[in-house]
């Protein structure tokens, strides 16, 4: 096994995953269909959530979500490392708020700095 916590060895995977199947030649790496393919597993996630459904099962289609999103940022040529760390700078800045009785942190209108 690899060493499970490099993004970039999982980058790499999803990269070799997307050559080996040509994703690039036969339209793969198409933005529209990639957010219907991250849709359909977002919905499989709601099932194993809704329905009860074992963690190993919720654990897997969490892991092809993020697979998804690895590939939709090699498809569109962004670092998606880079835009997790800068994006979590932004959050940690934001304040939290209680909302029918559940926490968001959110933007609540605050300046974009």
């Amino acid at each position: 096994m690899k060493n499970a916590d490099s993004y970039a060895e999982m980058l790499q995977a999803v990269q070799e995953f997307h050559d080996r199947h040509e994703f690039e030649k036969y339209v793969g790496e198409d933005m529209v269909y990639r957010v219907a393919l991250m849709a359909e597993e977002l919905g499989e996630i709601s099932a194993c959530v809704s329905k009860g459904r074992s963690i190993d099962q919720l654990s897997e289609e969490c892991a092809d979500l993020l697979i998804l999103l690895l590939g939709s940022a090699i498809a569109a040529k962004f670092d998606l490392n880079e835009a997790f760390w800068r994006k979590m700078e932004k959050l940690s800045g934001r304040s939290s708020r209680m909302i029918k009785g559940r926490i968001r942190v959110s933007d609540f209108g605050e300046s974009h700095g």
